[in-house]
């Protein structure tokens, strides 16, 4: 499991205060917890490529051309699945 502000180098980034990644054979899942207002959270993933994208909560497809973003509302998270 990645976690984002970990000591080693990550493959991804995000603006998110608070996210992680769970890496699985076919597929990654991306969390993101915000205590704050609500806030627009930045993916950019350098170590793997992916075919398509859905926010698992709402079932909503997302398109993963360059720099993804994901609203995550306040005192809420987001669970995000990518298919490499």
């Amino acid at each position: 499991m990645d976690i984002v502000g970990a000591e080693r180098q990550q493959g991804w980034r995000t603006s998110a205060l608070l996210a992680w990644r769970r890496r699985c054979a076919k597929s990654d899942h991306y969390f993101f917890v915000n205590d704050a207002p609500r806030t627009l959270a930045l993916i950019d993933c350098f170590d793997a490529e992916y075919t398509s994208g859905i926010d698992v909560l709402s079932c909503e497809k997302m398109t993963l051309k360059g720099t993804v973003s994901c609203e995550v509302p306040m005192r809420a998270a987001c669970w995000l699945r990518f298919e490499r």
